[in-house]
Order: C-alpha cells, then structure tokens, then sequence
C-alpha cells in the first residue's frame, strides 16, 4: 500500500520533510507534491512561462514575489492575507571562513592567493577547502586573515555551527 501511494504522481517528494514549511510548501503541496505542477499550473494561468530555477528560488527563499500573490491565491486557495503577511526562512549566519572568502576575492583559490601574497605563508586552496569545511579558521591563520579581510578576530577564532 505504502509502495502505491508513494509512486503517484501526486505524491510528496522523498525529502519533502527537510523543507522549512512556507507558504511556498504549502502552495507545492496543494499544487500535487512537487515543484514542477506548481510551475505548471502558474505557466497555464499566466499563459507565460514560469521556469524550475524561479520556483527553486521561491523555495529557497520561503516566500512568493508581490506581484505573483494573486497568481499564487487564484491556483491554490491559499488566502491573500497569508501570502502577503509569509516571512522568509531563516537562515543561519554564514561561517567566518565564507565570509572572509566573499570579502577577499570571491572563491577559495583568489582568497588563498590573496592571503599568500599578505601574509608571506604558503596558502592553497586546498587548506582554503579544509577550512571551509570545517568551518573555522586554524588559530595560526586568524591574525593573517583579520589583517587581509578586516573582520573582527573574535568572529574568525568561533567555530561555525552546524
């Protein structure tokens, strides 16, 4: 039984639980379970095409664009009110490392060329990954990096959580 109502098409998506719940969610949910029948059905009402990667964002995001909530309304039901009051989802503060990586150069490799080059140690991208992946910077580093990106040192020596 759980086989059949798992291979409809109307059935919710294996991961559908690790969603935040939204009005988003809930749209795709009311829509048939999955992300595409929501740009379907909004294409068919809009007569114009409504792509994965704007509802992906929707998704992301938690929220419908303004301009949409009574595209949104007149598809699923959801009441007007609902959708004009949905909060964002909220996201967790980036780690120390990405945000030195975004100020000083953008990607892992430009940041640790930038963080050779100021403080005259051997840096790769490599232990730039490792870092990331850690989420914090090894204690050696943080006064180099605090001097190339200017982020406060107490930010650069805390663990990010997970």
């Amino acid at each position: 039984m759980l086989e059949t109502a798992v291979s409809t098409t109307t059935a919710a998506p294996r991961n559908w639980r690790t969603w935040p719940d939204s009005v988003v969610e809930r749209a795709i949910r009311i829509c048939g379970g999955f992300p595409v029948d929501l740009q379907h059905r909004l294409s068919q009402h809009l007569k114009r095409e409504v792509s994965k990667q704007t509802v992906h964002g929707w998704r992301l995001r938690g929220v419908f664009p303004k301009d949409l909530i009574f595209a949104v309304n007149e598809v699923t039901g959801i009441p007007v009110e609902e959708l004009l009051l949905a909060k964002p989802v909220h996201r967790a503060k980036p780690s120390s490392v990405v945000r030195a990586i975004a100020k000083a150069g953008g990607s892992a490799p430009k940041f640790a060329a930038a963080l050779a080059k100021s403080s005259g140690r051997e840096v790769t991208r490599q232990m730039v990954g490792n870092w990331l992946a850690a989420g914090q910077f090894p204690r050696t580093y943080v006064l180099d990096v605090h001097l190339l990106t200017k982020l406060p040192i107490a930010e650069l020596m805390e663990k990010a959580e997970r």
